[in-house]
């Protein structure tokens, strides 16, 4: 059982790279939910999974891991999977700052992949300004980004995620929890 605890890099590479089911090459989709991990284990987590040369849809609910840069990096050049066209990925209160959110970003190339729809939650995490902008530059056809409860986005923030909503495409930006003035609003 996966679901619900903690997994460090070694306990990945013992339950997924020894003869688990996961190493099989024929899944379409993958869902882990309720995991925690931290730097090690997300990257030993996409190394696993980056051998699925067919995966299609990818769900990944890792809220309250300590992921750091390093890992979220690794779980986002998952999105590069030449077959995924779905990724859900939930790094919810997990500790990350601008610097991990710039890696995430950095490493989710959409332009010549096949994903088409990216749900990200970055909410309860320390994002300010900075990692906003990061965010703002994700170009996938079907977007729903939470960043809500980032006390260090204020306007600044905010207003760097404007973009995400005059593009084409479905967008949805959940901004619950922070707070903007009555400029800011006006201009979403």
């Amino acid at each position: 059982d996966f679901n619900r605890g903690w997994l460090s890099g070694s306990d990945l590479e013992q339950k997924f790279l020894q003869g688990s089911p996961i190493a099989a090459t024929q899944l379409t989709s993958v869902s882990l939910t309720g995991l925690r991990v931290d730097r090690d284990g997300a990257i030993a987590l996409a190394n696993c999974l980056n051998g699925l040369t067919r995966l299609e849809t990818l769900k990944l609910h890792l809220s309250h891991s300590r992921v750091t840069r390093f890992g979220a990096a690794a779980l986002g050049a998952l999105g590069r999977l030449g077959c995924l066209t779905y990724y859900d990925l939930d790094l919810g209160a997990g500790h990350l700052t601008d610097a991990g959110v710039g890696r995430l970003c950095g490493s989710i190339a959409t332009r010549k992949t096949g994903l088409r729809h990216l749900k990200l939650n970055v909410g309860h995490n320390s994002i300010g300004p900075c990692g906003a902008s990061r965010l703002a530059s994700l170009r996938v056809p079907s977007l729903h980004l939470d960043v809500g409860y980032n006390h260090r986005l204020g306007d600044t923030g905010i207003l760097a995620l404007v973009p995400l909503t005059k593009k084409t495409g479905i967008v949805t930006v959940v901004l619950d929890g922070n707070t903007m003035s009555q400029s800011t609003l006006y201009a979403l």
